[in-house]
C-alpha cells in the first residue's frame, strides 16, 4: 500500500515455490494488484498444440497481472531511496522478504546491479512495487494510454516472438 504520505506499507506477502497458476490463483486473484515478470509474456510452453506463455496462464485463471517495470537499475535505486528516506515501512510479518533483503550485495562485474542469488524473486517484487508507487504517487498509475500500450506491446510480443523487440518497446514505455 502507498499512504498519503507517500510512505510505502508492506504488511503481507506471498510466497510459493514450485506451484501451478491454478494452486495460487484463489489468493492472487484477492489482491487489487499483482505485478509479475514481464518475461512471463514470452510463449515457451504448449497448450493444446498452442505457444503459451505464464502470462496466459494467469489470465486463464482469473488474474489480472501487470508486467513489471524490469529496469533493474532504476529499480534498485529506487528501492535504496525508499529506504533512505525512510519512507518504506515493511511489517515484521514479512519474513522471507526481510530474510532476503540482507543477501543483496552489488555485482563485482556490474555495478549498478545486485548479484543473482537463489531466493531473490522477493526482491525483485520489491522493485516492481517501488517503480509502481512512483508512478502512482506522480499520477501515472491508472493511465488508460499507459495500460493500453502495454497491452498491445505484450500482444504484439505474443504474436511475433520477438523477445529483442518486446523487451525494447517495454524500456522505452518505461523511459516514458
Amino acid at each position: 500500500a502507498v499512504n498519503e504520505d507517500g510512505n510505502l506499507i508492506i504488511c503481507e506477502e506471498y510466497y510459493e515455490q514450485n506451484k501451478r497458476v491454478s494452486e495460487v490463483a484463489e489468493h492472487l486473484r484477492k489482491n487489487a494488484r499483482f505485478y509479475i515478470d514481464p518475461a512471463s509474456a514470452m510463449r515457451n510452453m504448449t497448450k493444446d498444440g498452442q505457444l503459451y506463455s505464464l502470462y496466459n496462464e494467469y489470465q486463464d485463471n482469473g488474474i489480472s497481472a501487470t508486467p513489471g517495470e524490469n529496469d533493474v537499475e532504476a529499480g534498485i535505486n529506487r528501492v535504496a531511496e525508499y529506504f533512505k528516506s525512510g519512507k518504506i515501512k515493511i511489517f515484521k510479518t514479512c519474513k522471507i522478504l526481510i530474510d532476503t533483503i540482507p543477501m543483496c550485495i552489488y555485482d563485482e562485474k556490474r555495478t549498478e546491479d545486485i548479484a543473482d542469488f537463489d531466493g531473490d524473486d522477493p526482491i525483485d517484487c520489491l522493485r516492481y512495487f517501488t517503480r509502481a508507487a512512483k508512478r502512482y504517487l506522480t499520477g501515472e498509475i491508472g493511465n488508460l494510454n499507459h495500460q493500453i500500450a502495454v497491452n498491445n506491446i505484450i500482444q504484439s510480443y505474443q504474436n511475433n516472438q520477438d523477445a529483442t523487440k518486446f523487451y525494447r518497446q517495454m524500456e522505452v514505455l518505461e523511459k516514458g
